[in-house]
């Protein structure tokens, strides 16, 4: 009986229980997620589909994924288990769950396609339109546990995934990332933009930004900015960055890299160095996310 009842995930309800997240941190591993994004200037919403790999320890009980989605517009469909389809899938009080049924001990993939609304503010996937020129730009914030508003996923911090990114975007935009990006491949009046695979990242850490942005490069780190801000960042990007590289010493000193989580964490943010600039400040978005690794990598990931 007490077999059974460890095989067996807890009562689902809204968010991740305790409970949940502890049940499933016995069940799951080496998490990967591979995302192909569409992203319009104009478009309302975001569509793609997701490649879920997860290793599962034992194959006795449903496969709990969080998804809340924010507005009756979000969906999921074409719901597939280790290439059979369609496979049992019900929504459950914030959670989609995967039947049993088609699930085995070890290695799993889950294939599905979703829809989400891309909002003006307050949304985990927000347009911004410049005042300035009218520019379209979109961008994510996931913090604290968002990602599952916008696609399926474990969504909970110590359930560290790799991703990896695939967005068709218009042929003018620029997609910023977690990971180094390929070379753009155009196609017709769009762009393809790919990412290598990220580290083992939470999924509130997950993040993109997409639009026409402008690059400025100086010291091996780059500079974001949208077209309407260019003159001014031209002036400032060299202070910048500056800024940029400052704190990412700080940091270092600050948590003693000594410990190999942590200084891999730190040389990444460095190899990676990407800052996007805002209308009132600088943001040293690289300087916030070595930050968070950082507190990651102390933790024990």
């Amino acid at each position: 009986m007490a077999s059974i009842a460890m095989s067996a995930p807890p009562e689902l309800g809204p968010g991740v229980s305790h409970e949940l997240a502890r049940w499933r941190s016995n069940q799951y591993r080496d998490i990967q997620y591979s995302l192909s994004l569409k992203l319009a200037a104009q478009g309302e919403a975001l569509s793609g589909k997701l490649d879920i790999r997860v290793e599962i320890s034992r194959a006795a009980a449903d496969l709990v994924l969080d998804w809340r989605p924010p507005s009756p517009q979000a969906r999921v469909w074409d719901v597939s288990v280790n290439g059979d389809s369609p496979a049992a899938a019900t929504t459950r009080s914030d959670h989609l769950v995967i039947s049993r049924t088609r699930l085995r001990a070890g290695r799993n993939m889950v294939q599905l396609r979703f829809e989400s609304p891309i909002a003006q503010s307050g949304r985990a996937i927000t347009r911004y339109r410049d005042r300035e020129d009218g520019a379209q730009y979109l961008y994510t914030l996931f913090v604290p546990s968002d990602a599952s508003t916008v696609f399926p996923c474990f969504d909970q911090p110590d359930l560290k995934a790799r991703f990896r990114l695939e967005i068709e975007t218009p042929g003018n935009w620029t997609v910023v990332a977690n990971a180094p990006a390929e070379a753009p491949r155009e196609q017709g009046g769009s762009r393809l933009h790919r990412f290598a695979q990220t580290p083992p990242i939470s999924t509130y850490l997950f993040a993109f930004a997409a639009g026409p942005f402008e690059a400025l490069s100086a010291s091996g780190m780059r500079l974001y900015v949208r077209k309407s801000q260019l003159a001014r960042a031209t002036e400032e990007a060299g202070e910048v960055l500056h800024l940029a590289r400052a704190a990412i010493a700080w940091l270092e000193e600050y948590f003693d890299v000594g410990a190999d989580p942590v200084r891999n964490a730190l040389t990444e943010l460095r190899a990676m160095g990407q800052v996007i600039f805002t209308d009132d400040l600088p943001d040293i978005s690289a300087s916030l996310t070595a930050l968070h690794k950082v507190k990651s990598a102390k933790a024990g990931s």
